[in-house]
């Protein structure tokens, strides 16, 4: 256990001064003693090795020059430094909040419900969403898998339609009977259909990619959590 080292000096006391009893004595003593601390005195340990156990809330490690806190999660002193803002949003697997290193997932709650916090960081929430106010419902963009690779549509083939246009227009059609004709405009409705075939195999390829984004999108991955920092507690 740590000691202050005082050094007590008294000043003149004027003649004739007397105590009735032991407290005036004391509140005599009092009056003129005075008391200083002869060094340097810090009111928290420290060393140039993080100690393995909590030996007290704050530590200052002399080999690093920093200060730390001891973490009761990881069981360790953890370096007291933060280039975080407050206000600032961060994206995580973890769900539920973590005041202890100040932060709060942004799920919808009253600022007045949430419980493990200090004033300070209650006050730096209502600064942000308001006064007795609510926090936002976030929800960040899940990880997404199983998307088309670059390119992918503008690789699909696109196939002019056939025949080319007044083609079948075109076609001679006698005032008697020639089988020809009639054959020849099967044959180039036939050629339409197939065109009309590629392009909906394009389509129906463009289709499935698109299945694949959406599904993507709406969550393939793990779930991801908001979090906003309100500071250390």
């Amino acid at each position: 256990m740590q000691t202050i080292p005082i050094t007590l000096s008294h000043s003149a006391v004027p003649v004739g001064i007397k105590a009735a009893n032991f407290d005036e004595l004391m509140t005599l003593i009092c009056q003129y003693v005075a008391g200083q601390i002869s060094s340097d005195v810090d009111f928290y340990v420290k060393g140039t090795v993080d100690p393995t156990a909590n030996v007290g809330l704050i530590f200052l490690n002399t080999s690093e020059g920093s200060f730390k806190m001891w973490d009761n999660t990881a069981g360790k002193y953890i370096a007291i430094t933060s280039t975080h803002q407050q206000g600032e949003i961060r994206n995580t697997f973890v769900n539920g909040d973590d005041p202890q290193h100040g932060w709060i997932v942004l799920d919808g709650r009253k600022i007045s419900s949430i419980g493990g916090i200090t004033q300070q960081q209650s006050s730096v929430l209502q600064q942000l969403f308001g006064l007795d106010g609510t926090l936002p419902s976030v929800t960040p963009l899940a990880t997404l898998s199983g998307m088309p690779s670059n390119g992918t549509f503008g690789q699909l083939a696109l196939d002019d339609t056939q025949p080319p246009a007044g083609q079948i227009t075109a076609l001679p059609f006698g005032t008697t009977y020639d089988p020809g004709q009639p054959q020849a405009l099967a044959a180039n409705t036939e050629t339409l259909r197939t065109s009309v075939d590629n392009v909906k195999d394009a389509l129906n390829e463009a289709l499935t990619n698109l299945d694949a984004m959406v599904q993507s999108l709406n969550g393939g991955g793990p779930a991801i959590y908001a979090q906003v920092f309100v500071g250390y507690p």
